[in-house]
């Protein structure tokens, strides 16, 4: 059984079934075998309309109505959602209004949705989805076409949505799904193989650290690349050196073959531990350090290319992995 809770982000590539697993929660799919239970409640026909409303989805594909102003389109579900705003909060419109101004689109409250870009249409999507803070928001890809400003601004606002609902959010961008997300689920056609939060994940199936250097420019004696990577080697028995640039140094530490990614993860707090004094006393000439876990996107990878090594038989269904 597989229990969302908080705010949770699905990955997988094209067709492994993130956007199916969102329809099937909504009861615009049927399951072919097992439940779906939603606040208690087991999905059925009978049950369906209770359930979805309290849902809100925003898809993959923009569902607007060309002929209606953003402002419009908030009124109109607002009235199928029954939203009530308290009197001191100021109006229905007000609020209305506030929310458009949340996803960028205050100036265009009366502009046809229509006329806008694909990225504005998105903003109104998701500004759909969080009207009236519904128990359970799923977002499918919700920012798709969105700037790289705006796209971290409606991270924030996802973050403050799951304050009062369940958010389930799907992704091709792994940086996304960790920004955002209190546990992650890996999906593999069709079938969930990992879950955890993401530091679980990177910890579990970690291959390696990221050692990133910047060289102290006023120091008496100059930066040697080398010699720093020979200390790193010196405490982790093997290291790479990636990029060698003039205010930076970035070197890769990967997990030896065989060894528990939890000792890995030891070994470096302890080189971190160590390091003012190792830098001082080898005159090593760095102004600062930063070690992290491999990106939750290059551990995705990984895994990926070991799983699409697996024998595809159609009844086989793996094992998944689970943080306990």
């Amino acid at each position: 059984m597989l229990t969302f809770h908080g705010l949770a982000g699905t990955s997988g590539k094209n067709g492994e079934g993130k956007s199916t697993t969102m329809r099937l929660i909504c009861g615009l799919h049927q399951p072919s075998s097992g439940t779906v239970q939603v606040l208690g409640t087991q999905l059925t026909p009978f049950t369906a309309r209770h359930i979805q409303s309290q849902i809100a989805l925003c898809p993959q594909e923009n569902v607007i109505w060309p002929d209606l102003t953003c402002l419009e389109h908030l009124q109109i579900l607002a009235k199928i959602r029954g939203v009530q705003v308290d009197a001191s909060a100021g109006t229905l419109d007000e609020y209305l209004i506030h929310l458009l101004h949340d996803v960028y689109l205050g100036t265009r409250a009366n502009e046809y949705a229509g006329t806008m870009s694909g990225g504005q249409k998105r903003k109104l999507c998701m500004a759909m989805a969080l009207l009236g803070s519904p128990a359970v928001i799923l977002l499918d890809e919700p920012t798709s076409n969105m700037d790289v400003y705006t796209r971290q601004h409606a991270w924030s606002l996802i973050q403050q949505a799951r304050k009062h609902s369940t958010v389930i959010i799907t992704s091709h961008s792994m940086e996304e799904i960790e920004q955002v997300s209190d546990y992650v689920a890996l999906i593999k056609k069709g079938q969930v193989r990992v879950v955890g939060t993401p530091l679980w994940i990177k910890s579990k199936f970690c291959s390696g650290s990221r050692i990133v250097l910047l060289p102290d420019q006023s120091a008496s004696a100059p930066f040697n690349a080398g010699k720093v990577l020979s200390v790193v080697r010196d405490h982790f028995g093997a290291a790479e050196l990636i990029a060698h640039h003039p205010t930076s140094v970035l070197i890769h530490v990967p997990v030896p073959e065989g060894q528990v990614p939890g000792v890995h993860s030891e070994k470096a707090a302890a080189f971190l531990e160590s390091w003012d004094n190792v830098n001082q006393e080898k005159q090593l000439g760095v102004a600062g350090i930063s070690l992290s876990l491999i990106p939750l996107e290059d551990v995705f990878i990984k895994l990926n290319d070991e799983w699409d090594q697996e024998p595809d038989e159609d009844d086989m269904i793996p094992a998944a992995h689970t943080e306990s």
